[in-house]
């Protein structure tokens, strides 16, 4: 078994999972190539004294602060409200609930991803350090869920909300992978509220990531040390300063497990 660092797997899964169709209409969300929101599109002017986060200076006047470095807090939040047809809460991040639908799904994508690699029965191969192909596809998978989930959290820190287009096109888009997998959805226990959820979170979640690698890149071209450096160097730049935001916001929103997480097998179905 040939083991990833965590973390640039989790990248990985990510990316995987954000461009597999869940972001629709592109060309209609973004503008000027970033990526734009549907608080963004409305005119703020007299709505309630807000403004949209295009209209923020992405660095400070007084200190090259980006809006990546502001203290976030989920607790500053309203509470989130929880669908009851999604089933058990697994776990949570940040206040946030995921549940046994949405984690469902994932599995699905976990055995397709760790069959092919490993063949049909990948989940007792070991690793030279003893741990299974089964124990470290289910670490990855709740490293992947909670990535989505604390963008998610600083989605709406940030103000970044999808239009009412794309979420409808989003679900049409969800609706018809889950009636896609047929007889699946029984084997796997996938719904199709759970597929919803998980595609309006990472569609939801890729603006999220965009509003932050944008404002690390305005930085690089801005600053006197990084402006002049060719766009590879600058792309290796970006990615470890967004790592190390992403490592902050998981040390910040660190995943409360349940027990049924705890007793949660890979491969125990399907």
């Amino acid at each position: 078994m040939k083991k990833t660092a965590i973390i640039v797997l989790a990248v990985v899964l990510m990316a995987t999972a954000f461009f597999a169709g869940t972001i629709v209409g592109k060309g209609s969300a973004e503008k000027d190539g970033k990526a734009e929101t549907a608080s963004e599109e409305k005119d703020t002017t007299g709505d309630e004294g807000t403004t949209s986060s295009r209209e923020q200076d992405i660095t400070s006047e007084s200190g090259g602060e980006t809006d990546t470095d502001k203290e976030t807090s989920a607790e500053e939040l309203p509470e989130e409200s929880y669908d009851e047809n999604l089933g058990e809460v697994v776990f949570t991040v940040g206040g946030r609930k995921v549940s046994m639908d949405e984690v469902s799904l994932y599995m699905y994508r976990a055995r397709d991803k760790y069959v092919e690699e490993y063949g049909e029965e990948p989940w007792s191969q070991t690793a030279d350090d003893g741990e299974t192909v089964g124990e470290y596809a289910k670490k990855m998978m709740l490293l992947e869920i909670t990535d989505v989930q604390i963008l998610n959290i600083r989605a709406r820190l940030d103000g970044i909300t999808l239009t009412a287009e794309q979420e409808k096109t989003i679900k049409e888009n969800a609706d018809k992978y889950t009636a896609s997998l047929g007889d699946l959805t029984k084997e796997f226990g996938i719904t199709a509220e759970g597929v919803r959820k998980v595609y309006l979170d990472e569609a939801v979640s890729v603006l999220s990531r965009d509003r932050i690698t944008d404002s690390i890149m305005a930085e690089i071209d801005k600053s006197e040390d990084t402006k002049d450096l060719g766009e590879e160097e600058k792309a290796d730049i970006l990615n470890e300063r967004y790592l190390d935001v992403l490592e902050s916001l998981r040390e910040e929103y660190k995943p409360e497990l349940t027990e049924i997480w705890d007793a949660l097998v890979m491969g125990s179905v399907g």
